[in-house]
């Protein structure tokens, strides 16, 4: 009971993240702005991806347990950044398996962002220390 209530506080904060209009907005305008070589464009796609990512890191600032977020789009990945720029955490190396493998399937198909971390087997690989530290991939 008590790793299904944490589980429940996580997944508030990865629906207070992807329901906030600023940051679908910025998701939006980044799809169509991706491959757009122009100045302008390419300026606010970079404001946009920092407005993202700056969300991930005070996410993280704000959850001392939370080792790693990313947000994993259909075209790219975006990762926690601090305010100077820093990149924090880890990525994923091959986008193109890992929209292949079930952690980014599944969870579209059964519109579930918590996919695999309330099942027994695959808790283990999120538990650490007594605590649950988890990277939430939002889709």
């Amino acid at each position: 009971m008590k790793i299904e209530d944490i589980l429940q506080e996580y997944e508030e904060i990865a629906l207070t993240f992807y329901d906030n209009p600023k940051i679908i907005t910025a998701l939006k305008e980044n799809r169509m702005l991706r491959n757009d070589k122009r100045a302008a464009s390419q300026e606010l796609y970079e404001k946009n991806s920092s407005s993202i990512e700056s969300k991930l890191y005070g996410i993280k600032s704000a959850q001392k347990y939370i080792v790693n977020i990313q947000f994993v789009s259909p075209e790219q990945q975006y990762y926690m950044t601090e305010p100077n720029g820093y990149r924090r955490g880890g990525s994923i190396r091959d986008l193109d398996e890992f929209y292949k493998s079930d952690f980014y399937k599944v969870p579209q198909e059964k519109k579930d962002t918590l996919f695999g971390l309330i099942h027994l087997n695959r808790l283990l690989h999120f538990i650490k220390m007594s605590r649950v530290s988890m990277g939430l991939l939002i889709l």
